[in-house]
């Protein structure tokens, strides 16, 4: 599995606007990576399902 490089230690609440907004953004990236892996397994496992077949 690929590294998100998600920082489990940054435990600091964001103090302004702009680092919330920063903050989410990181998470919206995070999750369309993790979406894209997840499509990507989905595709594996559909091509190995059909070879079985």
């Amino acid at each position: 599995m690929k590294d998100l490089n998600f920082n489990i230690f940054a435990l600091a609440a964001p103090s302004t606007p702009g680092e919330y907004m920063a903050l989410l953004d990181e998470a919206l990236r995070m999750a369309n990576e993790l979406n894209e892996q997840i499509d990507c397994q989905t595709a594996f496992l559909e091509v190995l399902h059909e070879a079985s077949v």
